[in-house]
């Protein structure tokens, strides 16, 4: 189960970039840290990666401080995780008002703060499920060490393609790449999904039938 575990953080961080109202903002920083060159471009990127960490470690250890360990049975994970897939399903034909978590606006003068320091006190709407199920798995394990680890590596991952951009630039080709991702990661994250809702439901003989 640990192992199961472990692959969720990387896939969830991996997809937060890429779904739709992440990409634009990112990318505007992305392509602001390009245009600086040097080492005038490390500067925002560390403070939005070193602010996400943060961010990610102190909702995870306030979760842990104010909540027993859970035990989340079998049927009710495969449920909520099929609510979410249908969540990000109908997200690509019809607006949910689903508002993002800004934590920065909290800080007096929040909104005057750099914009590598915003992104990284933000968790967008369309993460804030990702992070959901990142707070379920740690409140499961409810260890300090484990939740340390869980916002390390999903915001790790989160904020690992913006500094890919910043050094590489975004070309047209590049450009036109993120947009097709912007469209086609909520389907994608659907399937992850509900491929781990088929996980916990069914029978081992049938995930082998699936499977091979």
């Amino acid at each position: 189960m640990m192992d199961l575990y472990w692959w969720s953080l990387w896939v969830l961080g991996g997809l937060a970039f890429f779904e739709p109202c992440t990409i634009a903002t990112h990318t505007m920083l992305a392509a602001q840290c390009h245009r600086a060159g040097g080492r005038e471009r490390w500067k925002p990127l560390l403070s939005m990666w070193l602010s996400r960490l943060g961010l990610l470690a102190l909702l995870l250890l306030l979760l842990l401080l104010l909540l027993p360990p859970i035990h989340w049975g079998r049927e009710f994970k495969a449920a909520l995780l099929l609510f979410l897939a249908v969540v990000y399903t109908v997200s690509r034909f019809r607006y949910l008002p689903i508002p993002h978590l800004e934590l920065f606006r909290i800080w007096p003068g929040g909104q005057n703060l750099p914009l590598a320091i915003r992104l990284g006190w933000t968790l967008p709407a369309c993460t804030l499920p990702l992070f959901g199920v990142v707070a379920a798995i740690t409140l499961s394990v409810h260890t300090l060490v484990f939740a340390l680890l869980a916002a390390t590596i999903f915001g790790t991952l989160f904020s690992l393609p913006v500094i890919i951009f910043a050094l590489m630039g975004l070309r047209p080709s590049v450009r036109r790449l993120l947009t097709a991702a912007a469209q086609l990661t909520p389907f994608l994250t659907a399937m992850v999904l509900l491929g781990a809702a088929l996980y916990e439901i069914l029978p081992p003989h049938w995930l082998r039938k699936l499977m091979f």
